[in-house]
């Protein structure tokens, strides 16, 4: 049996396929290919009852919330559908404190001495 996926993330579905016998983790780097939300800041809501599951867990193993299997090109499709929590990389913001701040402008004037001197 085919797995397909449908995530809701930023307003919008994506969908991919998987294998029963691929992990959580796979499903994590397809979503990833296709959001830029690192895997290990992905929370797959709803896609299971209760505790989330571990990442090498098989999705064939898995009891879905919501999902409906279909025929398709003689083959049975379960399509399962879930909400993506997370942030892209581009998506973070960097905060430095003043004294780290600092520290990096004495670095920049150390080097610029080091550099007038040779």
């Amino acid at each position: 049996m085919k797995l397909r996926f449908v995530t809701r993330f930023d307003g919008r579905e994506l969908a991919t396929e998987a294998s029963a016998s691929a992990s959580v983790m796979d499903l994590k780097r397809r979503i990833e290919e296709q959001t830029r939300v690192p895997s290990k800041r992905q929370t797959l809501v709803g896609l299971v009852k209760g505790r989330f599951p571990s990442d090498d867990a098989a999705l064939g193993d898995l009891a879905f919330v919501r999902h409906t299997t279909t025929s398709q090109e003689e083959e049975n499709v379960k399509e399962v559908r879930f909400t993506l929590v997370g942030t892209p990389d581009d998506g973070l913001v960097c905060h430095t404190t003043a004294a780290a701040a600092a520290a990096a402008d004495e670095e920049e004037d150390d080097s610029a001495a080091a550099a007038a001197a040779a």
